[in-house]
């Protein structure tokens, strides 16, 4: 029973330190990755374990999920302050900037939903 237990244990600090890993940054990047290998090789658990796919899965689900409804939000608002040339003046770009760090999106994510929406603004007008 004491085997388990510690199995379990190892389990939980493996769930945690991914849980975290995957709030700092969406999607993980190589380094974290590497992190996150090592610490399941040494915890005992190989690259495939069911239990540790299991509990990546279910963390990954829940974070694109709240990935794709910040970045749904960061399109609303930029909507609301582009004007016919797809053009934002500087104080609606200072409160884009606060929503972005807020939703933490990184530039590349914000780059892709301004140059998508922007391009897509301009063709309506």
């Amino acid at each position: 029973a004491e085997k388990a237990e510690t199995a379990n244990q190892r389990l939980l600090r493996y769930e945690s330190e991914f849980y975290q890993s995957i709030q700092e940054e969406f999607p993980l990047n190589s380094q974290k990755v590497k992190h996150l290998n090592r610490l399941k090789q040494s915890l005992g658990f190989h690259q495939n374990d069911q239990r540790v796919v299991d509990i990546e899965s279910r963390i990954t689900s829940q974070r694109e999920r709240l990935h794709l409804s910040s970045l749904k939000k960061y399109e609303h608002e930029l909507l609301k302050f582009l004007d016919a040339d797809g053009n934002c003046c500087d104080f609606s770009r200072q409160v884009l900037y606060s929503l972005r760090l807020k939703l933490r999106l990184t530039a590349s994510h914000i780059d892709l939903i301004e140059s998508r929406t922007i391009a897509e603004r301009k063709s309506h007008y």
